[in-house]
């Protein structure tokens, strides 16, 4: 028996034993041509190739990892390079859609919605200029809440972080509720930059950054917006109207970091400038005083001796005299104060006092004599 009837004798077999089933499974791939499709399936690891035959005028596009559905009206049938395939009528063929492919329609289907609101670039056309006053909006307790505060920290210590921390849901159905009661506390005025960030996990997880209404809480915030959802994913649509969006919270730390320190460097350098013309200025003073000081010091050196102590006998005279208005000046303060004193004391404590002897302190000067009432000039 030739291979010929050996594949033929199987193929009796199949027909015999084997009849129509409704199969599955992924395409791995696919070749199109001539009016006519080859596509290898697999499930669990085991495949089979399908032949079928398109009809005129349609234009079909396998791609790899769609779900592929199909009617096994004919037994399976051995070909001549020796493998065993299906053929099967067009209209027995299904091309499902994969859950994947599902979330990419609706994902689409929702950035086009925004879109068509204005809604998509709206947050991106706020100016962020300066950012230390930063609301954060995620779990306080978890590891993004901590791992951002941290960068911000160790980024620029110097720089006092106005950071306040909105505790919310970040996952789950309450997700979108507690959000719109955190994005609610925005006040520009008080707020530079508004934080959203979470830590990773799976796409179930993640899911709420998909929503639509959490979309445009972000897209109409009064201030811009940065994002810091889960570790290397693809963008989700709060991260695709946010004003920047990054892989993680660490990484948005980073980033306002860089920004502060390209708001101080300017800073940094008139300040350094200012305190170098300063510095000359006074060490160009400080020279010259010197040598003013060393002018006099010759010049005064060269006067007779007799000259010199007079000169002396005048400053020590001028010194007198100066210490002399300095206690005249003190003793007239504390006369004035003691005058002002008199004036407000009530009649009672005049009427205590009179014919009494009393003894005054000033200084070192000592007054004593009895006090008397003044006769009015009425």
């Amino acid at each position: 028996m030739n291979i010929a009837e050996y594949h033929q004798k199987l193929n009796d077999a199949f027909r015999r034993n084997i009849s129509a089933t409704q199969l599955y499974g992924d395409i791995v791939k696919a070749n199109v041509s001539n009016q006519r499709a080859f596509v290898e399936v697999a499930s669990d690891g085991h495949r089979l190739q399908c032949g079928m035959s398109l009809p005129p005028g349609v234009d079909v596009s396998f791609k790899k990892g769609e779900r592929l559905e199909l009617y096994a009206r004919y037994p399976p049938k051995i070909w001549r390079n020796g493998s065993v395939g299906l053929w099967v009528p067009w209209h027995d063929v299904t091309l499902a859609v994969s859950d994947e492919n599902k979330l990419e329609t609706q994902r689409q289907e929702a950035l086009e919605l925004l879109r068509s609101h204005k809604l998509l670039d709206k947050n991106k056309q706020h100016t962020l200029r300066t950012c230390r006053r930063i609301l954060l909006i995620t779990a306080e307790k978890s590891d993004a809440c901590a791992d951002f505060q941290d960068e911000l920290r160790r980024g620029v210590p110097e720089v006092h972080w106005d950071v306040t921390v909105v505790d919310t849901l970040v996952q789950g159905q309450e997700c979108y509720t507690s959000m719109q009661k955190a994005f609610a506390k925005v006040d520009a005025n008080t707020v530079d930059v508004v934080v959203v960030t979470r830590g990773g996990g799976s796409p179930q997880d993640l899911a709420a950054f998909e929503d639509v209404r959490l979309a445009s809480l972000i897209a109409t915030c009064p201030v811009p917006v940065l994002t810091g959802i889960g570790h290397h994913r693809d963008e989700s649509l709060c991260d695709a109207v946010a004003y920047r969006s990054f892989k993680t919270p660490t990484a948005v730390a980073t980033h306002l970091v860089q920004r502060v320190r390209l708001l101080c460097e300017p800073v940094q350098r008139h300040l350094t400038y200012i305190h170098t013309c300063v510095a000359r200025a006074v060490q160009q003073r400080r020279m010259r005083l010197e040598k003013l000081q060393a002018k006099v010091r010759r010049y005064v050196d060269a006067w007779p001796l007799a000259r010199r102590l007079r000169v002396a006998e005048y400053m020590a005279r001028v010194q007198q005299c100066v210490q002399a208005s300095r206690a005249k000046r003190v003793l007239t303060c504390r006369l004035y104060t003691l005058e002002d004193n008199i004036l407000v004391a009530s009649k009672e404590k005049l009427d205590a006092c009179e014919n009494q002897r009393v003894r005054i302190l000033i200084g070192d000067m000592v007054i004593e004599g009895v006090c008397r009432r003044q006769p009015s000039s009425s």
